[in-house]
């Protein structure tokens, strides 16, 4: 009889260790199995392949900050787009995803991918092979040479072989209007340009350099009156590839 009972103690045992087994598979969520399989640049495109429970895909880059002399002072993490689902299904189970590169240049250091499920949560994330400015300016829109650069008013800046100075604040209308700004380019081995840009542009193409007014500071309101010397600005300079 005791062995009877030891007997139905170990069945009992087992179909409840073999009940908890099964709740905690049954209990995982898929979304824990979905990834990203590949990450890529594909002509005009960045394309994101994903297997499993994905139900969003956003692309993200990389953006550091510089001072005067070309060192990184700041990163933060910049929304480049919501990537599109594509009809493609390049393999069994795997869902393609693609975003336009933007047509506009971007000062990053880094680019990723990454895979959300239904509720938002973070499921994956993969990076483009390439780092550093240089090699995802040539990637993604075909140039060298990409500085993200802050500078006050009279300090010069390194763009790779060439050099930025920011000469003065022309006109600030800010905040109904925009910030205008003299500045001197000086290419090694060429003469100096000087050009106004404002923060109404987009770019403005010096040579083989394009320039871009990305943020100033300090802010400004109605009846603020901001000293010369009390201005930052932040700019976007990159070198077209030599073809």
């Amino acid at each position: 009889m005791r062995q009877i009972g030891v007997v139905l103690f170990i069945i009992a045992l087992l179909v409840v260790i073999g009940g908890l087994i099964y709740w905690s598979v049954s209990s995982t969520p898929a979304s824990q199995d979905a990834q990203i399989v590949s990450f890529e640049v594909e002509e005009s495109d960045l394309v994101v392949e994903t297997r499993g429970d994905v139900a969003s895909v956003s692309i993200y880059g990389v953006v550091n900050d510089t001072n005067a002399t070309g060192t990184a002072t700041t990163s933060e993490d910049i929304l480049i787009g919501e990537a599109t689902q594509t009809e493609t299904e390049t393999a069994e189970g795997v869902t393609q995803w693609r975003l336009q590169i933007p047509s506009a240049p971007l000062p990053l250091m880094a680019v990723y991918a990454q895979a959300y499920g239904e509720d938002g949560e973070e499921l994956d994330r993969e990076s483009l092979s390439q780092t550093g400015p240089s090699e995802i300016r040539n990637e993604l829109w075909g140039g060298v040479g990409q500085t993200n650069l802050t500078l006050s008013v009279g300090e010069t800046g390194s763009v790779g072989e060439a050099e930025l100075t920011l000469e003065e604040i022309v006109d600030d209308a800010r905040p109904e209007g925009g910030l205008t700004a003299r500045v001197t380019l000086a290419p090694e081995d060429e003469e100096a340009q000087e050009v106004t840009l404002s923060t109404d542009d987009e770019q403005e193409t010096v040579g083989m350099y394009i320039l871009q007014i990305l943020e100033v500071s300090p802010e400004m309101s109605d009846g603020t009156k901001i000293s010369e010397e009390d201005y930052e600005i932040r700019f976007l300079v990159f070198r077209e590839a030599k073809l």
